[in-house]
């Protein structure tokens, strides 16, 4: 009679790529069983380790769809149904899968709701917690069903957003959606405001290089959009002479698009001299036909 394996050893790395295998991932309880066997060795508790697995194959394809990522959460719940943690990793993979797999919006709402259950349970096993407010926050504010009522889901967000900072004045992220959320009502004022507080350099050392980068060019944007005419084209011109100091792998790391900027320039600054600069800058970054009003 075989004596069983107390474990096979395996770092967590290789026993999540023996878990993945080839081709779209099958979730079954031997292979579940396979991979707790596999890292028992390691220095986290069972309950743990598969939350940990299930989170390392957010983005990954499964034979079953969201159906079988959640069973890798459902069974780190049944191991700890206590985990605050469990429940608020699964809301955040929910809202990643259905937003990576662009899924028919029935099955992204019930999704969604998924998330927003789950969130409540980890509140309630966890109250007070900034970055729960902040989860929330972001579930409202991409809600795959927030086309129905934007103000309304908007405002959900942002009363989220304002109490995972009242929380946590350190949320930087939660800060900067909370700029979003008056941006996107084009209450000019609050998100200046908002903006503003912004902590920049805790998000330049927190976040991708392009989110700081981002925030200036949308703070910008928005003095412009208030007629603070003078005042966008200080920041504009102190954020052009930056991004064209940048070598080109920087520039590429460091600004994903500047919607705001054309936006601001061709409806609200009439500037030549921004407009000209922008233009060169566009060129550079190979969003000219993106950008093709910029031209005309």
């Amino acid at each position: 009679m075989c004596t069983p394996r107390r474990g096979l050893g395996l770092g967590f790395e290789d026993a999540v790529r023996a878990f993945r295998g080839v081709g779209p991932i099958a979730v079954t309880d031997a292979a579940l069983d396979a991979f707790l066997l596999a890292t028992t060795d390691l220095d986290f508790p069972p309950a743990e380790r598969m939350r940990r697995l299930a989170i390392a194959l957010e983005h990954a394809r499964f034979v079953n769809g969201w159906a079988d990522l959640r069973a890798i959460y459902h069974a780190a719940l049944r191991l700890d149904p206590g985990s605050a943690a469990g429940h608020h990793s699964l809301a955040l993979s929910a809202s990643w899968y259905y937003e990576d797999h662009r899924l028919p919006r029935d099955e992204c709402v019930a999704i969604a709701g998924e998330a927003e259950a789950a969130l409540a349970e980890a509140e309630r096993l966890l109250p007070g917690s900034s970055q729960i407010a902040y989860a929330f926050g972001l579930l409202w504010y991409d809600h795959p069903a927030r086309g129905d009522d934007p103000p309304a889901y908007r405002t959900r967000a942002l009363a989220r957003f304002a109490e995972a900072v009242a929380l946590d004045a350190t949320n930087v992220m939660a800060q900067l959606y909370l700029a979003h959320c008056h941006h996107d009502a084009e209450d000019w004022p609050a998100a200046i405001a908002a903006y503003e507080g912004v902590d920049l350099a805790r998000l330049t050392a927190e976040r991708p290089a392009w989110r700081a980068v981002k925030c200036r060019e949308q703070l910008a944007a928005c003095h412009a959009a208030a007629g603070h005419r003078d005042e966008a084209r200080r920041r504009f011109l102190e954020w052009l002479s930056d991004a064209e100091t940048w070598d080109d792998e920087a520039l590429e790391d460091r600004v994903v698009n500047v919607d705001e900027l054309v936006w601001a320039v061709t409806r609200h600054l009439h500037d030549r001299h921004v407009k000209d600069r922008v233009r060169a800058l566009v060129v550079r970054l190979g969003l000219r036909e993106r950008y093709r009003s910029l031209f005309l």
